[in-house]
Order: structure tokens, then sequence, then C-alpha cells
């Protein structure tokens, strides 16, 4: 039958031709597609679904959205869990560097006790002792 339809190219118009084939080729797989644009229109098979069939894929959508988004919320709850972890040791290493310091520090004063930051002597004197001068005291060994 094919070979009849191949001798009505110059007979009827393609696009007439091109619907026979799409309609012959959907009742019998085997019917070859002569041309090409009818080829690109037949690419994917006339589907239908009863109103149920479409309700389940809604419902099974729906369903897949939901877990999409709890899993969604489960990975940026877990980054977040890491996030935390990570500033938390970040503060302790801040930490014992600091500390690290404080000790260089002190072993410094204490080896070289010049360059402390006090000033002041150990022992504070009265004012009246400071104030003065030896050519004012005078020392009486009599009385």
């Amino acid at each position: 039958m094919f070979k009849l339809r191949t001798t009505w190219d110059g007979v009827f118009p393609e696009e007439c031709l091109n619907q026979l084939d799409i309609g012959v080729n959907q009742i019998d797989r085997a019917w070859p597609i002569k041309s090409a644009m009818a080829m690109a229109a037949v690419g994917a098979p006339a589907v239908t679904l009863s109103s149920s069939a479409i309700e389940a894929s809604k419902e099974t959508l729906l369903k897949k959205q939901k877990e999409l988004l709890e899993l969604q919320k489960k990975r940026l709850e877990l980054e977040l869990l890491q996030t935390k972890a990570k500033l938390e040791e970040q503060e302790r290493q801040k930490e014992k560097l600091q500390i690290q310091q404080d000790v260089k520090t002190l072993r410094v004063d204490r080896v070289n006790p010049s360059s402390s930051t006090s000033t002041r002597p150990c022992l504070s004197l009265p004012s009246e002792v400071t104030s003065l001068r030896p050519s004012a005291v005078s020392i009486n060994p009599e009385s």
C-alpha cells in the first residue's frame, strides 16, 4: 500500500498526504511517514488521560513538592548547625590565642620588670614624709 501512496505525490497536496501518513501511522506503527514536517508533528503520540488519572498525577506532584520542601528545610537546618559549630570553634580558637598572648605578656613582665607598665613604687609613703626636705628636718638627739 505504501508503494501506491508514493505515486500520489504529484496528484494530492503534500499537506493532505502528510495527514494521511500520520493517521495511518497511528493505526499501524510500521507505516513510514514520508515528510520530515509530518515526522516533527508526530514526535510524541497523542495521549488522553482520564480526570481520575489527572487528579492522581496532581496529588503525586503535590506530595513530591512537599517532600522536596521538607528536604530543603532539613538541608538548611543542617547547614545552620554546621555554621554555628564552626563559629563556636572559631570563638574557642580566638579565646585560646588570647590566653596564649596573655601568658607570653606575663612571662615577659616577670623576666624584664623594667618594661612593666606599672611605675608606682611597691611601698607608698605618707605625703608629709615625702614633702620634707633634708634641711628642714632637725634631729635632736638630746630630746
